[in-house]
This record gives C-alpha cells, sequence and structure tokens, in this order.
C-alpha cells in the first residue's frame, strides 16, 4: 500500500498541489503544519496541532486524498486509514485522523466510520467552508458594540428611496435600517448607495447593520456574513484584493485565501459594507471619481449584496463612469489610478467596449464584473431628523442629564432649552452635532441657563474640541508635563492639513512632524516641543481627546472626517490677515471647510469684514486666483450676513 501512493505522488502533481491547498487551509485555521511526517510507522501527509479553547491540545493526521476522473474513495482506502488512526491515537501520537478528497466518498466507505471517533471524513469544500465559520469573531464584535453607548442611543433614521444610483426625486422611507434589511432578505437589491452630508449617520447605519447581521448569524437565523470594508485605507494597497484581504482579516480575526472569498462573494454568503466611497480620495474630480468606481466593480454584481456609503458632493452615478470611460477615448490616454501604471492607448480606433474591458481587466484581475441591473441597483438619502427622532435621541439620554445635573435637569429641559438657541433647532436635525450638543450639555460646556447664548456648527465645533482638549489639563502638574491646549490644537490642525496634502484620511507620526516643519511661522511652539517627545509619548498624551487617536498601526486619525475639515478652517481663521500669501486659500477647497471657515465669520464680525475684504480685492483671472475668489466668496454666504454686492457666480 505504502508503495502504491509513493508512486502515485510521484505521478501525479496535481496530487501535491492539493495536498499544499489543504495544508493552507489549515493553516489559515490557525493550526501549525508538518509535511510528510511518520507516526506510528506511516507516513502522514500532513500533521497538524493547535490548542484550541475548551478542549485543549489538538493534534490531528491528514490524509489527502485526490482523484483526477470521477473516482470515489473507496471502503478500502478508509478502512486501512481507519485502523492506523485507532492505533496512532491508543499510542498518544494523535487526537484523530482526517481524510480530506477531492471527490466524493462511496456509500460503503462512510459506514466505514460510522460510530467511530477516530477519523472524520471531508470534503475540500467542508473543509473550506469551516474557514467560515466565524462565531467567535461575531461574538466579540457584538459584544464589543453593544458596550459602546451608541447601542442604546442608536436611532433608525428616515431617507428618500430613488431606483438606480442617481440622485432625484424619490419616495419617503421611515425606517431606512429596516429596508435595506428587507431588500437584502428578498435578494431584490444588489447594490445599494447610502448618501448623506456629513454626520448624516452614514457610518452609523453600516455599524448597526452589521451587528444585526452578526446577531442573525450567531442564532443561525441567517447564512449571510457580514464584512465592513473601510475605503479610506485603500491607498496602502495596490489593488481591490489586497484591500479586502486586509479587511477580512481584520474583521474575520483570520486569513481566508482570497479565492475562497470571492467564490463565497459570489454564492451570497456575504453582506459586503463599503464605508467612506468620498474618503478615497481627499480631493477628487470625475476622472478619479471614476477610476475608484472601476477598482470596486468587481464586487458590483455578485450574490453577495453591497452596500456603500458617500456624500452626495461626491457620489459616482452610473452615468458618470460611463462618461468617463467615453472621455478617454478622445483623451487617447488610459486612466492612471494612484500607484499602478495604466498604458496609454496607441490608437483611437479602439471601440469603447474594448477600451472598457481593458480598463476593467487592469482592476479586476481576471476575476468576472457581472452585470447589474437597473432594478437591482438603489440610492438612500438620509434624512435630517425630525422632532420624534430628536425627542427619542435625547430621552435616551435621560438618566447622564440627571447624573450631571443632581437630578435637576431632564431631557424635557434640555430639549427646550435648545428649541430657544437660535441655529440650535438646525443643528439638531445632523445625528454627529446632536450628539455632540448632548455631550457638551453633560460636560458643562453648554450652560442651558443662558438664554441669549448664540451657537453656529463652527462654535460647537470649537466648544467641543476645546473642552475636550482642556479635559486632563486641569488634573494637575504631570498632564501639564506634556502638550498644553494650544499645542494640543496646533497639532491636530497639522493632522488636519497632512490629510489634505496627502491626500487621505490617516497620517503616521513622522508625516505629522513634516507638516508642523513647514508651518514654523504659525507652529514654532510645538515644533520645539515635539523634539522633547517620542511619538508614544505625543500619542498618549492626545489619546485623551475623544475625536483624535492613534492606532496600533501607527496611524493617528480622527474619529469623523467634519474634525478634519474643522480644524483646516481653524487654521485658515489664523491666517485670514495674511490671506493673499496662505498658499491653501489658492487651491479649490472641499465646501465643507469653506462651511466651517464662514461659520467663524457668523460667531466673529472682525472675521466677516476680512473676508468681505478679501472678496472686494479680486486677487486676479489666472485659475489659481478663481480659486481664491471662489473659496473667499462660498466662505462669505455660508456666514449668514445679507450682502448686496456678492454674486452667487463668485462661489461656484
Amino acid at each position: 500500500m505504502a508503495k502504491h501512493r509513493t508512486q502515485t505522488k510521484q505521478k501525479s502533481t496535481l496530487w501535491r498541489d492539493f495536498e499544499a491547498s489543504v495544508e493552507s487551509l489549515y493553516k489559515c485555521l490557525g493550526f501549525s503544519t508538518q509535511r510528510d511526517v511518520e507516526i506510528s510507522g506511516r507516513q502522514v501527509d500532513i500533521f497538524v496541532e493547535k490548542v484550541i479553547q475548551g478542549v485543549g491540545w489538538t493534534k490531528l493526521a491528514v490524509e489527502c486524498k485526490h482523484t483526477s476522473g470521477t473516482d470515489s474513495i473507496s471502503r478500502e482506502e478508509v478502512t486501512e486509514f481507519l485502523h492506523f488512526a485507532e492505533t496512532a491515537r491508543q499510542q498518544g501520537k494523535i487526537t484523530q485522523g482526517v481524510m480530506v478528497s477531492n471527490t466524493h466518498y462511496t456509500r460503503f466507505a462512510k459506514q466505514t466510520v460510522e460510530g467511530s471517533t477516530a477519523v472524520n471524513l471531508m470534503s475540500l469544500r467542508q473543509l473550506e467552508d469551516q474557514l467560515f465559520d466565524l462565531r467567535d469573531a461575531y461574538q466579540g464584535f457584538v459584544f464589543e458594540y453593544e458596550a459602546r453607548r451608541i447601542f442604546s442611543s442608536y436611532i433608525k433614521p428616515s431617507g428618500t428611496v430613488c431606483d438606480g444610483l442617481e440622485q432625484g426625486l424619490g419616495s419617503h422611507v421611515d425606517d431606512v435600517e429596516g429596508r435595506i434589511m428587507q431588500w437584502i432578505g428578498e435578494s431584490s437589491r444588489s447594490l445599494i448607495a447610502v448618501l448623506g452630508d456629513f454626520g448624516a449617520g452614514k457610518t452609523t447605519l453600516l455599524e448597526r447593520l452589521k451587528h444585526n447581521y452578526a446577531k442573525h448569524y450567531l442564532a443561525d437565523e441567517s447564512a449571510r456574513r457580514p464584512v465592513l470594508v473601510l475605503l479610506k485605507e485603500h491607498y496602502k494597497y495596490p489593488d481591490l484584493t489586497s484591500l479586502l484581504s486586509h479587511s477580512v482579516q481584520r474583521e474575520l480575526s483570520r486569513d481566508i485565501p482570497m479565492s475562497l472569498f470571492w467564490r463565497a462573494a459570489q454564492e451570497g454568503q456575504f453582506v459586503i459594507f463599503l464605508d467612506g466611497l468620498d474618503e478615497m480620495l481627499t480631493q477628487s474630480d470625475r476622472r478619479q471619481r471614476a477610476e475608484q468606481f472601476v477598482m470596486l466593480s468587481p464586487l458590483f454584481g455578485l450574490k453577495s449584496p453591497v452596500i456603500f456609503t458617500c456624500r452626495p458632493s461626491y457620489f459616482v452615478a452610473a452615468t458618470e463612469y460611463q462618461a468617463a470611460i467615453a472621455a478617454i477615448l478622445d483623451r487617447n490616454t488610459m486612466l492612471r489610478p494612484t500607484g499602478r501604471k495604466l498604458g496609454v492607448l496607441e490608437e483611437k480606433s479602439h471601440s469603447y467596449k474594448d477600451v472598457k474591458h481593458h480598463l476593467d481587466s487592469l482592476f479586476i484581475d481576471q476575476i468576472d464584473i457581472h452585470s447589474i441591473q437597473y432594478h437591482q441597483s438603489v440610492t438612500i438619502e438620509l434624512e435630517a431628523f425630525d422632532d420624534s427622532r430628536i425627542n427619542k435621541f435625547l430621552a435616551n439620554n435621560e438618566e447622564r442629564f440627571r447624573a450631571c445635573s443632581a437630578g435637576k435637569v431632564g431631557w424635557t429641559d434640555v430639549r427646550t432649552f435648545l428649541d430657544g438657541v437660535y441655529d440650535l433647532s438646525d443643528l439638531m436635525k445632523r445625528p454627529i452635532l446632536l450628539d455632540m450638543i448632548t455631550e457638551t450639555v453633560i460636560r458643562g460646556g453648554i450652560d442651558i441657563g443662558n438664554r441669549n447664548l448664540k451657537l453656529g456648527p463652527t462654535s460647537l465645533y470649537e466648544i467641543y474640541t476645546d473642552l475636550q482638549f482642556d479635559r486632563d489639563w486641569k488634573k494637575g502638574e504631570v498632564r501639564q508635563q506634556f502638550l498644553s491646549r494650544d499645542q494640543r490644537r496646533s497639532f491636530a490642525q497639522a493632522v488636519a492639513l497632512g490629510m489634505f496634502e496627502k491626500g487621505r484620511l490617516e497620517l503616521r507620526y513622522d508625516d505629522i512632524v513634516e507638516i508642523v516643519t513647514s508651518q514654523r511661522e504659525v507652529m514654532a511652539d510645538l515644533q520645539q516641543r515635539l523634539k522633547h517627545f517620542t511619538p508614544e509619548q505625543v500619542a498618549s498624551d492626545i489619546q485623551t481627546c475623544a475625536f483624535l487617536s492613534r492606532h496600533e498601526d501607527g496611524f493617528f486619525r480622527f474619529t469623523h472626517k467634519s474634525f478634519a475639515e474643522y480644524f483646516i478652517a481653524k487654521h485658515l481663521k489664523g491666517r485670514l490677515s495674511k490671506a493673499t500669501h496662505e498658499p491653501l486659500l489658492y487651491r479649490r477647497l472641499p465646501k465643507e471647510v469653506l462651511y466651517f471657515l464662514g461659520g467663524f465669520g457668523f460667531m466673529e464680525a472682525s472675521i466677516f469684514e476680512i473676508l468681505h475684504h478679501l472678496q472686494k480685492r479680486r486677487v486676479g483671472p489666472d485659475s489659481k486666483s478663481r480659486s481664491f475668489n471662489r473659496n473667499v466668496s462660498s466662505a462669505i454666504f455660508f456666514t449668514g450676513h445679507e450682502l448686496r454686492d456678492l454674486q452667487l457666480i463668485n462661489a461656484l
């Protein structure tokens, strides 16, 4: 028998490849492996072992059976392996024997091991499926999520639904979360776009949906496995498969061969959440948005539904994608995504289909793109909170309001106060701002006894971030040995500026120091201070700020993109007196940055006067000057002041 097995190995390289695949799967399952090990006088194809919690040390002798034809595994082959496994187990050499085959076992072969625990018969597919038993990973996520404040304070969003990947008039949906789960349950939608301005609750919605599907999976109510992909991390990876591989490892706590992931995705085993299409690039144009959409396109049209989030101003419509490819023909140039060079077409005579196929193939590496029918895609634009949702959110924080006021103030008192503050009634409709208002009230940053309070979105961010900067400063001399409040603020501005310059939403410490050095005119104090501390000490110091943190991978990130936009505006506010020499104002800035900059003009008359003066100067007709005029004019519009000499076209 041993002689026959040796001859089989020599005859078939496919057999060796099969053995390597089986070994790889066991490694992915966390086993250490050895090939061709002698146990109890017999050569074992693969010996694997690991400690299983609640079970102990587990040692398996794995026999690989590969056939290139249609033959099944016979009773004789199984009987011989069973005798070996029973002997080896009695000797304490193994816990169990496992036979893995690429074909079927005969009925008699299966009967041979009935009633025995010494041998387990498996197909390669069954072994692969064990990789997707993700109960431990999802149990951990559910436990962590339900311990967070958002679990109890979450409010289901409403929205407007339009068929296809287009914005426009649509129908109202009171429960977006429930409608999405209904579509997925019915398999009626395979691509769902969730749109919303900053702070509308897009990421919060995806996390809630992930929690729901994890709970359903754990309860055996759904076979779909949720996977969240953070698109802001895409710049680290050369292609989609690498990004997905990293995301799967982070989400599921195991390495899964991507060939298996794609197969499972095609079979509908996942719900894939793509968070932050607009965060793939901090600055983008039509061509760049098309590049990103093409990169993600292999996921669209699979049986696993895809839900992605995006700000409306960055949204990539299907028509825009098609138009971008058509424009390539006119330019005679292929798209050129970050980190990958795409060739230049030598002839313009290539057909539209040829260009699209060439473009797609460079991104998808032999993975088929499945067509998406119009009725399979849908767009949901999240709506602002209405009164009932605002009240429910505040009511969810009743105990916290009572605790911070010695029982004197409840949520209805807070609501009455907020309704009386200029502009807060509008701000409350945005979930992130409502949460910030709530936290600021609880921490004493807003005095609800002050009926003359005047707040706008910028001043709310100002109060909230100052509270974070001040949080530990008053605790004593130990905390004050590190960064001061102003230095923490400068550090946050440096992080925001670096993100804008680098075109990504996370930075390493060296990137931040580079920005601080380049801004020595306004950050000289911080530059000197950073020389005395290590990155770990600085990270520990700013870790107290709830909106800015350093993760285990060494990257600094804001908890929400809007904080980066606010701190860029904060930097520009400090530079307005020298605005004509500020390079940033000569670049086309995101409207959210200008929104915050205009907010400073709403709160401070001097800032408004400077902006108005700069707008009158009109620095020139070239493209940079047009950007300067547009930025200043837009900021003035966002101040909310009435102006008779400013035309809307200047802000476009």
